[in-house]
């Protein structure tokens, strides 16, 4: 069934954080979306995992995590709206703790240090990204929160045409979200959602 139209990506995005911030109230369905999660990681071993740390509205999905990471790496911001991913040391991590391989970063969210090792690319076939987002379209092109640096950094890295998974935790609500779409948008491989596993 198709979803909401949307002549700009502003409005797109209205609509998506209001559904985010209701659906996030549901603690039965994201625990849904999680186990969803974790029934697409059964039985993989990935070498290396990029994530973003998730912030306060979006989904914890960390310790699902564990027993597949062999490294996982996330991103440091730097000057210019630029960022680049290094090592989490220790990949068990806790929102609420700063292990000494993790440190504030410049929006007072959680990053590796700065002495970390960086992710050497290109990313292949047993690699995964995590991707953050506000929704998808029905060509699993992704809706961001606007600041449009994190898929130039993918654009740049030429994670499209690699053999990586990329995958997005999204409620199935904002999984056909129909916006004017960038050359620069990422497009996503798998969406897990509480009611399943959406693959292109």
């Amino acid at each position: 069934m198709p979803g909401p139209v949307f002549s700009d990506k502003q409005s797109a995005r209205r609509h998506a954080r209001n559904v985010w911030r209701e659906w996030m109230t549901k603690s039965d369905q994201v625990e849904r979306l999680l186990d969803q999660f974790s029934e697409f990681l059964q039985g993989k071993q990935f070498q290396r995992i990029v994530i973003t740390m998730p912030l306060d509205d979006e989904i914890n999905y960390l310790d699902r995590l564990q027993p597949v990471a062999s490294a996982l790496y996330a991103p440091r911001v730097l000057p210019g709206n630029q960022m680049q991913f290094q090592e989490l040391k220790p990949p068990g991590l806790m929102r609420t703790l700063l292990p000494s391989g993790l440190q504030k970063g410049a929006f007072g969210i959680v990053e590796p240090n700065s002495r970390a090792s960086r992710l050497q690319l290109p990313l292949g076939q047993h690699d995964v990204i995590i991707v953050p987002g506000l929704a998808a379209s029905p060509d699993f092109y992704r809706l961001g929160r606007g600041g449009g640096y994190y898929d130039r950094f993918w654009e740049r890295a030429r994670v499209a045409s690699s053999q990586c998974d990329t995958v997005m935790l999204l409620p199935a609500a904002l999984t056909k979200i129909s916006f004017p779409e960038a050359s620069h948008d990422l497009q996503i491989r798998t969406v897990i959602t509480e009611q399943g596993i959406q693959q292109r």
